[in-house]
């Protein structure tokens, strides 16, 4: 059901089957059409609680590998199962497809999916009236002329002397030029994000399943 419930979200989320290509040297958005989501799934159940540590921390390190922005996924999800009622959900994503916003979004679909699924019931979110890409299209019509130009300023002032998040793409990849990869934010506590789950009224916590 936990898996069922991304696939939802992915679905109904451009961001997060969103990936990135330089085209005739500007960046672009390639947003893949809605397909089956994979939730990885590590069985611990059977190790006794020291190796099922050394194993958790293995994940969150594996957790923690460079994105690629062209070939992604930019989100990814891990259930590690550490006994019949006791799960660990590890998250991985990259900050471009998610922000603190998304957070709370994120939360409340994933609860209301998962609820729905578990009872049987379809789900009981409407589709969204207007795709991301809709909502970039009309944040650069609105920021066009000197609005736009004015906070373009204000960011360059902003992030003048700043180290740069990574270098520009030098390789081709597929007949595309690839942008590099880029290592989660260790200042971000959202890549990666892991959860812990027992028996309880939260929407993972009745021993989640990977169906």
């Amino acid at each position: 059901m936990l898996g069922r419930a991304l696939a939802e979200i992915v679905r109904r989320h451009e961001p997060l089957r969103t990936t990135f290509e330089l085209r005739q040297g500007r960046l672009v958005q390639v947003v893949a059409p809605p397909g089956a989501f994979r939730l990885a799934i590590k069985d611990l159940s059977s190790l006794p609680a020291s190796g099922q540590d050394a194993e958790l921390a293995k994940v969150l390190s594996g957790a923690a590998r460079p994105f690629h922005l062209v070939e992604g996924p930019l989100f990814e999800a891990t259930l590690v199962r550490l006994g019949a009622e006791d799960h660990v959900v590890v998250f991985k994503v990259h900050h471009s497809v998610y922000d603190d916003w998304s957070v709370s979004v994120f939360r409340r679909e994933l609860s209301c999916l998962y609820r729905a699924f578990l009872a049987g019931e379809p789900s009981p979110l409407a589709d969204l009236p207007v795709g991301f890409a809709e909502v970039s299209r009309a944040q650069r019509r609105r920021l066009a002329g000197r609005r736009g130009t004015d906070e373009l300023s204000w960011w360059r002032r902003e992030l003048r002397g700043r180290p740069s998040a990574s270098s520009c793409p030098s390789t081709t990849r597929n007949g595309r030029r690839a942008l590099p990869r880029q290592a989660p934010n260790p200042s971000r506590s959202s890549s990666p994000t892991s959860c812990r789950s027992s028996s309880g009224p939260s929407p993972v916590g009745s021993a989640p399943r990977s169906s």
